[in-house]
């Protein structure tokens, strides 16, 4: 009973602090839908022995297009990272 007593009073203790700010509109920032894509999934392999040669071929087209996909999932973070950081900062000199 005790407890729940001072649960209540944390709340409402909590409740009066205009300190605590709550953020309930979160700006988006504009990102390059291209780099919200999946990225491709692996070449289907053919139901049969494959040749050194097709194997090569193969592996190789996927790790490009994987290299390809890591590099655009980055770009993306680095843009998140600077808006989020820039909006902070913009809101960090407004108060």
């Amino acid at each position: 009973m005790v407890l729940l007593g001072l649960v209540a009073l944390m709340a409402v203790s909590c409740a009066r602090n205009p300190e605590i700010n709550v953020l309930t509109d979160v700006p988006k920032p504009d990102v390059d839908r291209r780099l919200l894509v999946p990225c491709p999934n692996p070449v289907s392999v053919p139901k049969r022995d494959l040749k050194r040669g097709e194997v090569v071929r193969l592996w190789n087209g996927d790790r490009t297009r994987l290299r390809r996909c890591a590099k655009e999932k980055a770009a993306i973070t680095k843009q998140l990272n600077r808006e989020t950081k820039l909006g902070s900062e913009r809101d960090a000199k407004s108060k």
